[in-house]
């Protein structure tokens, strides 16, 4: 049996997908969130980025599941520009 360092990297293995949420607007820009994995102080980190467009590079972190669910369709709504 390998043995890992960290419980985030036992875990980021047996995870098939980290993606959480992904939405393509009007080409070519995509909103995508992702699961990152175990933080620093034992608490999960996901994240919601923002790839094209006027927003490109738009970055925002969530602590919860959920948060990461709301933050990704206000991100959504916030390129459309409907926010």
């Amino acid at each position: 049996m390998i043995s890992f360092p960290s419980l985030r990297l036992r875990w980021l293995f047996r995870r098939r997908s980290h993606q959480i949420a992904s939405k393509s607007l009007m080409e070519p820009v995509r909103v995508g969130t992702v699961y990152l994995g175990i933080a620093e102080d034992g608490s999960p980190l996901y994240e919601t980025a923002v790839f094209g467009g006027r927003c490109d590079g738009y970055e925002r972190r969530y602590r919860t599941y959920g948060a990461a669910v709301v933050g990704h369709y206000e991100t959504v709504r916030m390129v459309e520009g409907r926010q």
